[in-house]
């Protein structure tokens, strides 16, 4: 075991490794330069071309794109990871509070939707071949199919202008005002919650009915034992591994893919600061912003992996 997560850190270290200098050259490589971009968008102030060289060694742009990739990394290294070239600011804490926001609506989402996707897979599974096995199914096959912006949209449209039930837009800390959060987050975390609720339903489905034609699930039952018994404590244990890992990818690709609903409904999120630090080059946000998902996606694989152990017995880590 021990081996195992040694080895999985060390291929954590070269992807994160992989992932820093892409999006460094990557944004280095875009047409444009961000001090042009400042320079531009000043009404009140004329640069010089001093001023402008001056700008860009404050920022260390005029140095070689290497030398600009050993700063970055070894100031990602000692935890500093860099200044905003548009608001002049450390960009971790900026990043941290925005990180918050993403993580309260994408982890809430991502609970929700197995809470809800397991028991109506469980059912399906059980029930399979009635009313209830094709609605599940139809509503999951309708909630992968749908996009997130579009239903965003409907959502906005339906409850916030036509109804006037819930505000369509913003965020406010449920610290500062709980109702008011809750109200805000209602659309998010509804467009968010579909995905889960359908890939959870459709995999925990698929998983049981190939336990439940076991050979160890017929003895279960002709032992007498209640349909609850056998399918939560036997049927369940073993159809729940391949869950497992689809929840693990919803919960990476939450919190990497957060971007399209932050923007729809204007919430001041990780997704929506990458998106605009993207459209003006702020270099230290992209990376960072890029580097945090990286790290987060590949623990979550990390500890999916792991938790075979713990589910499964049989599981072994050579």
């Amino acid at each position: 075991m021990l081996t195992y997560i040694i080895r999985r850190l060390l291929q954590a270290i070269l992807i994160i490794f992989l992932v820093s200098l892409i999006v460094f050259f990557t944004m280095r490589l875009l047409p444009g330069d961000p001090i042009l971009m400042i320079v531009t968008s000043s009404h009140y102030r004329e640069y010089t071309e001093q001023q402008i060289a001056k700008l860009k060694h404050e920022y260390g742009l005029d140095k070689s794109l290497v030398v600009q990739y050993i700063n970055f990394a070894g100031g990602v290294l000692r935890g500093d990871f860099g200044v905003s070239i548009f608001s002049h600011r450390p960009v971790a804490p900026e990043i941290a509070k925005r990180a918050l926001i993403s993580l309260h609506i994408g982890i809430l989402a991502w609970i929700i939707g197995h809470i809800i996707g397991i028991p109506m897979g469980i059912i399906a599974a059980v029930k399979r071949g009635t009313w209830l096995d094709s609605l599940v199914v139809l509503v999951s096959n309708i909630g992968i199919t749908v996009p997130s912006f579009w239903l965003g949209m409907m959502l906005i449209y339906i409850f916030g202008l036509r109804l006037g039930w819930l505000p369509t837009m913003g965020y406010t800390s449920p610290f500062d005002d709980l109702w008011q959060n809750t109200r805000q987050i209602i659309l998010p975390v509804a467009c968010l919650v579909l995905s889960p609720i359908s890939g959870s339903s459709r995999q925990t489905r698929s998983s049981l009915l190939e336990i439940l034609h076991q050979d160890y699930i017929r003895t279960a039952w002709s032992k007498g034992l209640r349909e609850r018994v056998v399918v939560l404590k036997h049927a369940l244990r073993n159809a729940v591994v391949p869950v497992i890992t689809l929840a693990g990818v919803h919960l990476s690709l939450l919190i990497g893919g957060e971007v399209i609903i932050e923007m729809v409904f204007n919430v001041p999120g990780m997704g929506r600061l990458l998106v605009t630090s993207i459209t003006n080059q702020d270099y230290p946000y992209v990376q960072c912003i890029v580097l945090l998902i990286a790290a987060s996606i590949v623990l979550i694989n990390l500890l999916v992996d792991l938790s075979y152990f713990w589910l499964d017995p049989r599981v072994r880590y050579n």
